[in-house]
């Protein structure tokens, strides 16, 4: 009872995501029909998992090829995907080199499966897949050639696996400060999701890398180990599947160049202007987008005004007024009852638990201490 649970969970999973990102996506979300294809490939990759531990390892030598493509695909469709969902551009072909590993071992596990006889199938089945004898073959034979291209695409595997973890990492870390420099307010925009990606990446790469190396051969012995495996991709592949469904792009304007307006200093005095008699950083959805306009200048070179003069982040440097102003606010309130929501949304921030977030990060205490300190000061 516990195999074929163990070996049809992923294979729903995977499946009933890859059909909701299909159909969700209606054609628009390119990160979403993104997520739907490496579902519908991590369902290929389950399925022929199962077909072997089924006890029809001569019909998985036929599929062989198929796996071997899945396999190597998989994480390059999940870098696709992340790529897709942070960055304001579409793949181009040179992203489809990716996945020529993957392209090359299938074509070549295809190809050499013509040289096999019905004999040659079940000796290769018989001893490489299921003994894992990598003594059985003396010469070079079509056997032995298949034998050694299957161990060459575990070691490009795993090489896949660290490299596109190094990628994707770097990818979302660099989104999350892109994300900081545009928005002022992060709680419709929240970074969680990249933190809980990243995570499941290190899970799924880390376990991928450990079964790639254990082989198929412990749970052939032992088969109610593969609830194992099956339980901690099915958890992870839903995870990513609930996580990808509910997450909102943030579309951030092309990158331009970084350089310092010409204009550097009217800018200065006018953001400045902006920000201290307008006050324009009550405006909630603000963004370096709406203040360049504003300005009349280049949103990436008011961006990098910013980060070179006053040496933070778009994102602080607005939610430094809001947090001044919103001191300012407690402190007028002299014996009246504090009420968080309206000092919140009168400071421009869009909630009161992103407000007492913002300010415990740059005052130390939350606003009821602060106003506590002050009012405890004052009497003395």
């Amino acid at each position: 009872m516990i195999e074929p649970i163990a070996l049809l969970s992923p294979i729903y999973v995977t499946f009933f995501w890859g059909v909701v990102f299909l159909f969700s996506s209606a054609g628009t979300d390119k990160a979403k029909q993104m997520l739907s294809v490496f579902m519908f490939a991590a369902c290929g990759l389950y399925i022929s998992h199962g077909v072997f531990f089924i006890g029809s390892p001569m019909l998985y030598f036929r599929i062989e090829p198929i796996y071997l493509f899945v396999n190597l695909s998989v994480y390059p469709l999940y870098y696709f995907y992340i790529r897709l969902l942070t960055a304001e551009e579409t793949l181009s072909v040179k992203h489809l080199i990716w996945l020529l590993p993957a392209l090359t071992m299938s074509l070549l596990s295809w190809l050499i499966g013509f040289y096999f006889d019905d004999n040659e199938a079940q000796a290769y089945v018989e001893n490489f897949l299921i003994q894992r004898n990598l003594h059985f073959y003396a010469n070079f034979t079509a056997g032995w050639f298949r034998m050694a291209l299957f161990l060459l695409s575990r070691l490009i595997f795993v090489a896949i696996v660290v490299f596109i973890l190094f990628k994707a990492i770097l990818l979302l870390r660099r989104h999350e400060a892109n994300v900081g420099n545009y928005f002022s307010n992060l709680r419709s925009r929240s970074m969680v999701w990249v933190k809980v990606l990243t995570v499941f990446l290190l899970i799924t790469s880390c376990m991928s890398i450990l079964f790639s190396i254990i082989g198929r051969d412990i749970f052939l012995n032992n088969k109610e180990l593969l609830i194992i495996p099956s339980f901690i991709f099915s958890v992870t592949i839903f995870l990513i599947g609930y996580q990808g469904n509910r997450i909102i792009p943030s579309v951030i304007g092309a990158e331009a160049p970084r350089s310092l307006p010409a204009n550097s200093d009217r800018v200065k005095e006018e953001l400045l202007k902006l920000f201290g008699e307008s006050k324009i950083f009550t405006d909630p959805e603000l963004h370096i987008g709406k203040l360049s306009r504003q300005i009349n200048t280049n949103e990436a070179q008011l961006s990098q005004l910013i980060n070179e003069e006053f040496k933070v982040s778009f994102f602080d440097f607005v939610n430094q007024y809001r947090v001044s102003m919103a001191k300012n606010n407690i402190l007028e309130l002299n014996d009246k009852v504090l009420d968080l929501r309206v000092i919140a949304i009168e400071a421009g921030f869009t909630s009161v638990e992103s407000f007492v977030k913002v300010f415990k990060e740059y005052e130390g205490m939350s606003p009821l201490k602060y106003r506590e300190l002050k009012d405890s000061l004052t009497r003395k």
